[in-house]
């Protein structure tokens, strides 16, 4: 980036700088470098001898002042260049070298975009002044006018060459175009083959967004590249083959690839790439990859990516298999038209003699995903092995019954099963099955010798016919699984099923899983986690995490002779469902005996919004919690929670005593407070509690309970879920109103809301709720509807390092200006989906102009906010010193950031999604915002439109509204 050596430190007066002993001058490869020195100055260097200047392409000058060089007579190009070149000082030879473009002479990279004013010379002939003998980097982007790139004259000169990258080029048609005399290219052949051997370094193509290219060469004539490791190409949607020859003929006929019963491919027999190992294709309309048999150049290919090409109706033939047994990664996705991934030439002629074995003997990870058609991997008349395969990946196939295709399947087969026993995976780790709308079942009865032995993990989602995870009769052969995420399956009626029809699990076998966690969420159907058993030869022992989310047929979790031995379980949530008990009944006991369950390292519990649950166990029992640390209770109205060792209610979940005390984390409802305050406990009961969750206070005369939170000496986090408080500002009772309470309320970091429906203004200043948050780092506010604005005391804003407002959709405005001035400690703000916020930070009414500086801040997003027109309106300046990183999406009405004085010198883009790490700019802020709004990028990816709230689009919608909207994601119309 270095524009010159010696900077004006803008100052007016002009002074005399001295280099009085330096003797030699080296700069090399300075591609921005202008000018020695700017400024006004004079430059005196009386013992300067040796001035080498290389590769400096935009160096117009050495100095534009008074400039002396008395020693100097010379300025060579390299360090051994001792003739030199010399036009009579230092200032006119540096000219001179510029005129003759020597500055571009020996270049190793080069990124065409940086020198726009090369495109002409390009076109031309680029060996006028490049040095092709030295290039080893070469970048071409954004240069519409080459139709193509080298010729092969060109070619022959670039044998230095490691990486090419051609991207955005619209009319480029080739990147090697063969054009005049055949000489030089006969000369270049070493054998009879006809094959021209080019770039003997070069390791890496990339070609990306040419949507006129066709072929990456066009001649006489096939290539080869020794040293070829990469070959990526995307986005060129008329991209057929990577070689197109034409005979030297009259007439030059291109042959397009190697066409086989019209249908072209993208290697061929004039293509040779020996130690490629890596090759992605995405957007190009490839009908083939290889030739269906014979010859192969690609045999140690260790990386097969294929993307988005939907031309492509199979991968690889059946005999093109054993060409590839080096492949170590292989990747299809959103391609359309595969059928399968393998075809079945070869077997067809063999007239289904005997059955074909099909291996990839170093295949470690295999992805197929969002193929339309693909009916199976291959047809069941081949045998597949992958020995070495570790990752399997399967993602909205909806046509896929199964992995191996049976052509004698029925449409509606009631027995579908995804795995059978024609398919291998001895090493198989981790499997990911997604969107196969078809598969009933996934395992088959018997399967392939040691199968799936080494599976770690599986993960299943949305394979709505599936019925069960694991039946009765695999589950040894699954006894090393440690993890289990099963989503969205409408069907799925148990997952571990160890009985079937009334028959016991046989005993000859012991199986004693290594399952350590289980995440089974939105499965409307589940019946069973593990049916009902009273066998001892099945054990869960290592079970560490479980998490149950949205399963309201499910009534209950545990089977008691599961439950008993949970003791290295950490983590249970059970989330949105029809438990009734967490345990089952213990049917082989006696109902007078009482049992203990002892969760010994259980640290974390959740019990979210079970609206049946009764109780954990239905006999008589007792549970101890000794590890845990953190408790949220919420929603659970049956069951008896908390209680007291001289209580009399039967069987509490917990007990105060023994539980509370060694809890950082604790939730309590409207009822668990008001027992608890009515309660005689210790002083220190809740000294260790840190986070505090207060929920279900459902009537709107409720009172935010402050003197219950003086307890909490220690507490760091307070959030508050489901709350109708009208205000946070209030004693219980005047009894209480003792300022000398507030000496003893904890002061805290963190505040949520979530929910608290009812609430216009949080507080009061000198309120209790003030004095708590004197030292707020962290406020969250979800879905508060009534709330105007944040309405806060001076106080909060001193300390305040992140504010996250997500769909208040009663807010006008965040903040007014004069309270803004308090956040100089913010750092992030994040505001999304306020339906009604029109700007961030509201005029005052003040006409006075002030300065408000977010000297903090990095971080800021603005999503989804359908009214927003600016971030601030008022006569203020605003200054962000250290902000980054803007995330602006959604906000339709944004048409300036803000109109007054705007400082942002560390901001370089507007990211339009958190991953959009380009992003726009258009110079400042303030002109970016007004580029998107013009551009009406903040309709794109809308997911509720109200018709009504935006008659501008009136017109636009009777033309095109594609025009500006992303329909892919919209919801809701109205």
């Amino acid at each position: 980036m270095m524009r010159e050596v010696v900077a004006s430190d803008e100052g007016e007066t002009s002074y005399e700088i001295v280099f009085r002993a330096l003797k030699h001058l080296e700069l090399h490869c300075l591609q921005r470098l202008v000018s020695f020195c700017s400024g006004n100055y004079t430059l005196r260097f009386p013992s300067l001898e040796q001035v080498t200047l290389s590769q400096c392409p935009r160096m117009k000058n050495f100095y534009q002042g008074v400039l002396s060089t008395p020693q100097l007579h010379k300025v060579q190009l390299t360090v051994t260049d001792f003739r030199g070149r010399w036009a009579g000082d230092l200032n006119a030879t540096v000219e001179q070298l510029y005129k003759e473009l020597v500055g571009y002479r020996g270049l190793k990279n080069l990124k065409l975009s940086d020198f726009p004013e090369l495109i002409n010379i390009w076109n031309r002939n680029p060996q006028e002044m490049l040095d092709f003998t030295t290039l080893e980097f070469l970048e071409v982007c954004d240069s519409n006018n080459l139709r193509y790139i080298f010729n092969l004259s060109m070619v022959f000169c670039l044998g230095q060459l490691r990486q090419m990258e051609i991207k955005r080029c619209n009319n480029l048609e080739q990147v090697i175009k063969e054009e005049g005399s055949i000489t030089m290219v006969e000369e270049a052949i070493t054998d009879n083959s006809k094959i021209i051997d080019i770039f003997p370094r070069l390791q890496s193509i990339i070609v990306e967004s040419c949507p006129n290219i066709t072929s990456f060469y066009l001649g006489s004539k096939g290539l080869e590249c020794p040293s070829l490791l990469e070959i990526k190409i995307a986005n060129c949607s008329n991209m057929t083959t990577l070689i197109s020859t034409f005979s030297r003929d009259e007439d030059k006929e291109p042959i397009i690839g190697d066409e086989v019963d019209n249908v072209s491919t993208f290697f061929s027999d004039k293509t040779q790439f020996p130690k490629l190992k890596e090759l992605v294709l995405s957007s190009i309309s490839i009908e083939r990859i290889w030739l269906l048999q014979g010859f192969c150049s690609t045999q140690i290919l260790t990386t097969l990516i294929i993307e988005g090409c939907d031309n492509l109706k199979h991968v690889l033939s059946d005999s093109m298999v054993e060409y590839l047994q080096q492949l170590e990664c292989l990747e299809i996705s959103e391609c359309k038209c595969i059928h399968e991934i393998i075809s079945m030439k070869k077997i067809i002629k063999e007239a289904f003699g005997n059955r074909y074995l099909i291996c990839f003997p170093r295949l470690n990870s295999l992805r197929l995903k969002g193929l339309e058609k693909l009916i199976g991997f291959c047809h069941e008349d081949y045998t597949v092995e992958f020995p070495t395969l570790k990752i399997l990946e399967i993602e909205s196939c909806p046509k896929l019954e199964g992995f191996i295709h049976n052509s004698m399947s029925k449409e509606n087969s009631t027995d579908a099963i995804f795995f059978n026993n024609k398919v291998a995976f001895p090493n198989l780790e981790k499997i990911t099955i997604s969107h196969l709308r078809k598969a009933k079942r996934i395992w088959y009865n018997q399967l392939h010798t040691s199968s799936f032995s080494m599976l770690k993990e599986l993960t299943v989602k949305d394979c709505d016919a599936l019925l069960n995870i694991f039946p009765h009769f695999l589950l040894r052969a699954f006894k090393r699984l440690e993890k289990l995420i099963v989503i969205d399956c409408a069907s799925v009626e148990e997952v571990f099923q160890l009985q079937v029809q009334g028959l016991d699990v046989e005993e000859k076998y012991t199986v004693d899983s290594q399952l350590k966690e289980v995440n089974l969420v939105c499965l409307p159907k589940l019946k069973h986690v593990w049916t009902k058993y009273h066998m001892r030869n099945i054990s869960f022992e290592s079970l560490r995490q479980v998490c149950i989310q949205e399963c309201w047929s499910l009534k209950t979790l545990f089977p008691f002779s599961i439950a008993k031995d949970l003791q290295q379980l950490e983590r249970l949530t059970i989330d949105n469902c029809g438990l009734e008990e967490i345990v089952s009944k213990n049917v082989e006991g006696s109902d007078e005996q009482e049992i203990c369950f002892a969760f010994n390292q259980l640290s974390f519990l959740m019990l979210w919004h079970l609206p049946y649950l009764k109780c954990f166990n239905p006999g008589m029992h007792r549970t101890t919690w000794p590890a845990l640390k953190q408790l949220r209770i919420s929603g659970c109205w049956r069951i008896k929670l908390f209680g007291h060792e001289k209580s009399q209610i039967r069987h509490p979940l917990f007990l105060i005593e023994k539980v509370i005390p060694q809890l950082e984390e604790v939730s309590f409802s409207h009822g668990d407070i008001v027992m608890i305050s009515d309660g005689q406990f210790e002083a220190d009961l809740f000294c260790n509690v840190k986070f505090l969750l207060i929920t279900c206070y459902s009537d709107v005369s409720d009172v935010f309970p402050i003197s219950f939170i003086r307890r909490f000496y220690n507490l760091e986090g307070l959030d508050m879920v489901f709350c109708n408080f009208k205000e946070l500002a209030s004693f219980e009772s005047d009894a209480c109103e003792d300022k000398d309470m507030t000496i003893t309320i904890p002061k805290i970091k963190k505040l949520k809301l979530d929910m608290v429906d009812n609430i216009r203004h949080l507080c009061k200043q000198d309120s209790p709720l003030d004095h708590i948050c004197a030292s707020l780092e962290c406020l969250e506010l979800w879905q508060c509807d009534n709330l105007i604005n944040l309405g806060l005391g001076l106080s909060f804003f001193e300390t305040l390092t992140t504010l996250d407002v997500w769909k208040c959709n009663g807010m006008s405005e965040l903040i007014t200006s004069f309270k803004a001035q308090s956040l100089v400690c913010l750092v992030t703000i994040r505001i999304r989906e306020c339906e009604m916020m029109r700007e961030v930070v509201a005029s005052d009414g003040d006409e006075t102009s002030y300065e408000i500086g977010f000297r903090a801040l990095k971080f800021l997003e603005l999503h989804c906010l359908p009214s927003l027109t600016s971030f601030c309106s008022g006569h203020c300046s605003l200054r962000f010193p250290s902000l980054e990183q803007v995330t602006l999406s959604q906000c339709p009405r944004m048409n300036n950031f803000y109109q007054g004085v705007l400082s942002t010198p560390k901001l370089h883009r507007v990211q339009l999604t958190e991953t959009d790490f380009k992003g726009p700019w258009a110079g400042d802020l303030n002109a970016t915002v007004e580029q998107l709004y013009k551009e009406q990028v903040g309709y794109r990816g809308l997911k509720h439109l109200k018709f009504s709230e935006f008659p501008k689009l009136i017109d636009l919608w009777s033309r095109n509204p594609q025009e500006m909207l992303d329909f892919a994601t919209l919801e809701f119309l109205e």
